[in-house]
């Protein structure tokens, strides 16, 4: 898959490299491109020389993949959109496919469909704004799960 890397960072050489780090970004900030392995592009026609100058991708992606720029003694916890948010008088039960094919026993397998291979949700959304205040997974006939209508409207 192009962009995703994994690179290991040696955190004891971190120090020299975050002042080239941070200046790549402030360039990111100046010079906008719609992808971030853009700036490491080898084009002669397209390419900025700034970032391959300072660092390799891979090292910039280890580091801000490490960063993290929050005081965690004055965290605080926000509450759930679902706990403000208001929903309208509409609301619907849609079911849907989350395309999967990994192997859990609730996977389905749907012949007409475009994505085959799925797990199936039940999910509750207001009708108007369309936003999904929660969702359910269905279980597999075999299982004691209740799937009938007031079994899933009771989850939900």
């Amino acid at each position: 898959m192009p962009g995703k890397t994994k690179t290991k960072v040696n955190v004891t050489q971190m120090a020299d490299s975050e002042t080239e780090c941070f200046a790549i970004v402030l360039h990111m900030c100046v010079l906008k491109l719609p992808d971030i392995n853009d700036y490491w592009m080898t084009d002669t026609f397209l390419t900025t020389r700034f970032a391959r100058k300072l660092l390799s991708r891979d090292r910039f992606k280890g580091i801000l993949y490490m960063l993290h720029i929050n005081d965690n003694a004055h965290y605080v916890k926000r509450d759930k959109c679902t706990k403000s948010f208001k929903p309208y008088a509409n609301l619907t039960v849609d079911e849907g496919i989350c395309p999967f094919r990994g192997r859990v026993s609730f996977r389905i397998y749907v012949k007409n469909k475009p994505n085959k291979y799925g797990m199936k949700l039940y999910i509750l959304f207001d009708a108007v704004t369309g936003y999904v205040l929660n969702y359910d997974i269905y279980k597999a006939a075999a299982s004691n799960v209740d799937n009938s209508i007031q079994g899933i409207f009771e989850r939900l």
